[in-house]
């Protein structure tokens, strides 16, 4: 497989590619902490996929979330996968995409320096959507879920067994796919989010929770759809969603407390 490096220095970016399933090649945005990657095998990586409702947006919009947790001194990824405005796809091949971009990061655990027992696989919306399926069901060509040790998921879909995916929609559900042993998982959702209702993931936390798996929801009141997301004003719940991600990752010993604390 081709590999094109391209480095930023000033914030230490790499980009990578992977292949998707039509042969479409896809950008995998790597964000490196200041020190050197090599000096450690045990390091986390952190995996951000974006939303935009399966039809739209970019790696772009988790670039300062993975700018923050490169400087906490985890791997972070934002990866690319394909949407349907330009791609003509439908949320099946963008499972397919995003569980091939992870493990196409898991190959490069020893390029990069994290440790494949330290991933957390996160995203928003239609990302959250994707990061969840791809760690709860498995992919029925190879029965793969990617081994997260923690979920991070940013007002995301859960369930799709509404959305006019057909007969096979329960396969890419991840509400419906609910298993024991599944890695332990934050949630940021507004009270106020109309795209995607809040009780849908205090359904969620109860099917986890019933499976003895650790769920924690952080609802923000009045808050819409994308409440999360950096703003050139009024980064409030931006920063307060990285605070508690950050105390999460922390108490499963995913990041080192930081010095001041």
């Amino acid at each position: 497989m081709q590999v094109n490096h391209n480095r930023n220095k000033s914030n230490r970016r790499i980009e990578e590619r992977f292949q998707a399933a039509d042969g479409t090649s896809l950008l995998l945005r790597f964000y490196l902490p200041h020190e050197d990657v090599s000096a450690t095998k045990e390091r986390s990586v952190i995996v951000l996929f974006f939303g935009g409702g399966w039809t739209f947006g970019s790696p772009d919009q988790f670039h300062m979330q993975c700018e923050y947790f490169a400087s906490r001194g985890m791997i972070a990824v934002a990866p690319e996968y394909r949407v349907k405005s330009r791609h003509g796809v439908t949320p099946f091949e963008c499972v397919e995409d995003a569980r091939a971009a992870l493990r196409r990061i898991i190959e490069l655990s020893e390029t990069f320096g994290f440790s494949p027992d330290k991933i957390v696989v996160g995203g928003g919306s239609a990302g959250g959507h994707l990061a969840a399926c791809s760690v709860i069901a498995a992919q029925a060509e190879t029965n793969w879920t990617c081994p997260a040790a923690a979920m991070l998921l940013f007002n995301p879909a859960l369930d799709t067994s509404t959305i006019g995916l057909g007969g096979r929609s329960l396969e890419i559900s991840p509400i419906h796919r609910i298993r024991v042993g599944l890695p332990p998982t934050m949630i940021f959702h507004g009270t106020s989010d109309e795209l995607v209702p809040i009780q849908s993931v205090f359904d969620f936390q109860r099917q986890m929770e019933g499976h003895g798996n650790l769920c924690t929801i952080i609802p923000y009141e009045h808050r819409e759809h994308g409440f999360f997301n950096y703003r050139e004003d009024g980064n409030d719940d931006f920063f307060d969603t990285l605070r508690h991600a950050d105390h999460f990752l922390v108490s499963h010993g995913l990041l080192l407390p930081k010095v001041h604390e």
